[in-house]
């Protein structure tokens, strides 16, 4: 299922209806078709095990899923390894599992009905919010990245795009479309950055107060924007490295956590090797480009200008463009190369994430900044024009598609 599907509906003129074509109405339930294949294969990685009622491998679901994120994720659990009571131990895991993906929602959801962000978005100006340590220092943590923090708006009206039921609707909110969203987006981006407009402040002691012009107060009020800021399609990776914290302090480590948009977190407590399968778009069509052999505790973050689920944000038209959650800062869809993959040992999903974005999110690929990534732990692999480019001089590269060309990046 798409995250939220919000009435934003703009004060613009409405884009012509126009007959569309059904030419590519085969091509298009043959995708989904795919997607759906897909879906049940690549996030999840290839572990190869057999799953049990009682022990093994064993998809754990979250026992109460209001006001939760477990809906954007599955945990996959290797139950009895740890030699305690095969019974007991799968309800400490889905105790634990079903309480962090909750304790996530409150902390990075900007719609939580009690959660801090929500606070923060609506207490505006004013003495500050009190918010919990593990928000406060992701939102440090955000901040040191520029101003991604204040992208949420363009984030939540794409949100619509992504929910939309056909082209019609989805070229409703969509820039690249609608000339009316388009305009509404370079105006928003005037004060999305600019400092003096909207602006957090840290004050110390997990207080936090947003401050933001009535310039912008009174353009958001007229144009349907919500928040001013949010982790927007990093949410699900800061809630995975904290549910996978909360399974590790509670002593369960033997699985993995992964969602339906490619953050996942290995806990890999007993060690098992497993396979990343990475895709490659051509024109409409998805091929399965490689597999990686990787093993040992890490965390994953796959990035992709093509959707391999139909529960991840995105949407396709009937053209084959498709529509996802990367843009830049003035909310223009744009990404580098169609797949990147990264990956580490030493840092979780966020940070790989956002160490990695503005790579991403970019004109062109950057070999010397994927490779100064080294000296953080974190590895990557990209595929573009059928080339798989890597920088971990060791990975195990296997399955490589019909004409594509592997290569290790170099320091220049």
């Amino acid at each position: 299922m798409k995250r939220y599907a919000r009435d934003k509906t703009p004060n613009i003129k409405p884009v012509q209806r126009i007959e569309l074509s059904d030419k590519h109405l085969k091509l298009r339930i043959i995708l989904t078709v795919v997607f759906l294949i897909i879906a049940a294969v690549a996030i999840g990685f290839g572990v190869k095990s057999c799953l049990s009622a009682d022990k093994g491998w064993q998809e754990i679901t979250s026992s109460n899923a209001a006001n939760s994120l477990s809906v954007m994720f599955k945990l996959f659990y290797n139950i009895g390894e740890s030699n305690t009571n095969a019974t007991s131990e799968k309800k400490s895991v889905q105790y634990i599992y079903t309480a962090a993906a909750q304790e996530a929602y409150a902390l990075y959801d900007n719609y939580a009905p009690e959660g801090y962000m929500k606070k923060i978005n609506t207490g505006l100006n004013g003495e500050g919010v009190e918010v919990d340590p593990e928000l406060y220092a992701a939102l440090q943590k955000m901040l040191q990245y520029g101003r991604i923090l204040y992208y949420v708006p363009y984030f939540e009206y794409y949100e619509q795009v992504f929910s939309a039921e056909s082209d019609f609707d989805a070229s409703v909110f969509d820039p690249a479309v609608n000339s009316g969203i388009k305009d509404l987006f370079s105006k928003l981006s005037v004060f999305i950055n600019d400092e003096n407009s909207v602006s957090l402040e840290l004050l110390g002691d997990n207080r936090v107060c947003l401050h933001v012009s009535d310039e912008y107060k009174a353009f958001a009020t007229d144009n349907g924007v919500d928040n001013y800021i949010g982790f927007g399609w990093l949410e699900n990776a800061f809630a995975a490295d904290h549910i996978a914290e909360r399974l590790k302090v509670g002593g369960h480590t033997n699985g993995y956590l992964t969602s339906v948009d490619g953050f996942t977190e290995y806990m890999n407590g007993r060690g098992f090797d497993y396979t990343a399968i990475l895709y490659d778009r051509a024109g409409s069509t998805l091929v399965s480009a490689c597999s990686l052999s990787m093993a040992g505790a890490q965390s994953s973050v796959y990035l992709k200008n093509y959707l391999i689920s139909t529960k991840e944000n995105g949407y396709i038209y009937e053209d084959g463009r498709v529509v996802t959650v990367f843009f830049d800062e003035n909310g223009e869809q744009k990404t580098a190369s169609n797949t990147m993959f990264v990956y580490s040992k030493s840092t979780g999903c966020a940070d790989a994430a956002l160490k990695t974005v503005s790579i991403y999110v970019a004109d062109d690929i950057s070999d010397a900044k994927l490779f100064d990534l080294k000296g953080d732990g974190i590895y990557a692999v990209f595929i573009r024009d059928k080339a798989l480019r890597y920088t971990e001089e060791n990975l195990i590269i296997s399955d490589v598609a019909e004409g594509y060309g592997t290569q290790c990046v170099m320091p220049e």
